[in-house]
């Protein structure tokens, strides 16, 4: 190999890269994190100080041994950055260890250099406190504060609100596992300061102070309430240009009351019935409602429907109907609400052994839904459709999940069988010997794991596989034969390993017996 047209091709690389412009050169380092971007400069001579202009700042305690060498960093970072140059986006991943007054430094810093994104996530064992009356902006357009649990136990809560938001530029906001204080003073008023907003997601947060959570906002075009709990008993939104509603409220139950006249898409999920109170969604075009408790109500359900008379594609769970089925006298006497049906669609979420008390779907329901939309398209996705579908994707991403690792295993067992032939080449002095020796009981173990692993998960899908219908078996088949028989190569591959291993073993002491059978005369 000429090292030198090696090296001469490497640096003609580096030098393209530094050929680029700023803002390309930028955009490539904020894939990594302005730790490793640092780490780079070395690459180019005109990458030394790029970093100190770079307008995307990525933080992760994932690069860092503890919270204290990170707070030192940005620190240090900070001070030597070049402050003629805005920041567009920071984003800040941290652990359990957590200094306000860090944080703080960090935002005052964007703030006074008209921040547009800031992302905020933390993983938690203990509780987070992170007042969003520290997030005070005239730039900012894109607020996400989120938290997870490094292990799942007790919910809680990173972020607490207990003032209005002042992000008057702000359009996109996400909380995730925040405490929104809502007294009547600031109810009325916590996202009101936020007057240029469009999309809002409030995921598992927790209402505190009031049963009364008002989203009031001219502008708003997308809300997500996902798993909002807490003192909570009313959501009432108002918003004129809302045109997408998604609502996932788990167990609770809660009264909606929406003004939303230019609505056009809803999907609602939830384990009671949807109480809704609105002056009329004139523009709903598509719905999605899946009622999976087994306490919803088939009357406030039949009464839902009369809100949503416009409607042109409708989806419901299964169990909807069948709710409606144990009680069609509800509907005998009703003209169906929906006149511009174009679509219906109809799935299960329950599996047939989850079903209690099963009834069938009656053709009165059905008619009930169509007989206004007569060229509506209907289809339905059986139980056992879904099991099959369930058991299918299953499977895929078992073989999918084995394919990987029999391809690492692969790599590594011709690796490892190289060194050993390698190793052959070498003398046979008794030092040899002993390194055939070394480890060897460990390296026959990890085979014979790795070997009842392939063998376990592979006897796993076809588990899964066997319990298909025919048609679909045979059209798995050819995937899964020709993974059994990248796992017979692989397996091989290990077991000739461990018998190169072995037979160099007995070769080496072989020779080295040999040798020290013939007795010499001692030298004088």
């Amino acid at each position: 190999m000429d090292y030198k047209q090696v090296e001469k091709r490497m640096n003609d690389e580096i030098d393209r890269l530094s050929n680029l412009p700023d803002d390309l050169i930028h955009k490539i380092l904020s894939f990594v994190g302005i730790k490793c971007a640092i780490e780079l400069s070395g690459l180019s001579s005109r990458w030394r100080y790029i970093w100190t202009s770079m307008p995307h700042l990525n933080f992760f305690f994932t690069d860092f041994d503890m919270f204290a060498e990170l707070s030192h960093f940005v620190t240090h970072l900070l001070s030597r950055r070049n402050n003629l140059v805005e920041v567009f986006s920071i984003t800040l991943c941290f652990d359990g260890d957590f200094d306000q007054d860090f944080v703080e430094q960090l935002l005052n810093y964007a703030f006074s250099h008209n921040i547009r994104q800031l992302d905020i996530t933390w993983f938690y064992e203990n509780s987070v406190e992170i007042p969003l009356s520290l997030i005070c902006s005239q730039s900012l357009t894109h607020l996400s504060m989120r938290g997870d649990y490094i292990r799942q136990t007790v919910r809680r809560y990173g972020c607490t609100s207990t003032s209005t938001l002042e992000l008057p530029a702000l359009t996109t906001l996400y909380l995730h596992a925040c405490t929104l204080c809502c007294d009547e003073n600031i109810n009325k008023h916590i996202f009101s300061k936020c007057a240029n907003l469009k999309i809002l997601t409030l995921k598992g947060c927790k209402v505190i102070g009031s049963d009364h959570l008002n989203i009031c906002h001219p502008l708003l075009s997308n809300l997500t309430l996902e798993d909002v709990h807490g003192s909570l008993n009313v959501v009432n939104v108002v918003a004129p240009q809302l045109k997408s509603l998604t609502i996932n409220d788990c167990f609770k139950k809660y009264q909606f009351l929406i003004s939303a006249p230019n609505l056009v898409s809803l999907l609602y999920k939830g384990y009671h019935s949807l109480d809704l109170s609105t002056d009329g969604f004139h523009l709903l075009e598509k719905v999605d409602l899946c009622v999976s408790g087994g306490i919803a109500s088939p009357h406030k359900i039949v009464c839902l429907f009369q809100h949503l008379q416009s409607i042109k594609y409708l989806t419901l769970n299964l169990e909807i109907l069948e709710l409606l089925s144990s009680s069609v006298q509800l509907i005998l006497n009703r003209p169906s609400p929906f006149a511009n049906l174009k679509s219906l669609h109809i799935y299960p979420v329950k599996e047939l052994s989850e079903v209690r008390n099963f009834v069938e779907m009656s053709s009165e329901v059905k008619n009930y839904l169509l007989e206004n939309s007569p060229s509506a398209t209907f289809t339905m996705v059986s139980r056992e459709e879904m099991r099959v579908r369930k058991d299918t994707k299953l499977a895929q991403n078992q073989m999918a999940r084995l394919r990987v690792m029999l391809e690492h295993e692969k790599t590594k067992m011709e690796t490892n069988i190289a060194q050993v032939e390698n190793l052959l080449q070498m003398g046979r002095r008794m030092t040899h010997v002993n390194r055939c020796w070394e480890g060897l009981s460990d390296r026959i173990e990890q085979g014979k794991e790795q070997t009842d692993d392939i063998i376990s998960q592979l006897i796993n899908i076809k588990g899964v596989l066997t319990k298909m219908p025919a048609s679909k078996r045979a059209e798995m088949q050819p995937c899964f034969s020709s993974l059994c028989s990248e796992a017979d190569t692989v397996v091989n591959k290990i077991m000739d390993h461990v018998k190169i291993l072995c037979d160099m073993k007995r070769n080496h002491f072989t020779v080295y017996l040999q040798k020290l059978s013939a007795i010499s005369e001692p030298s004088v």
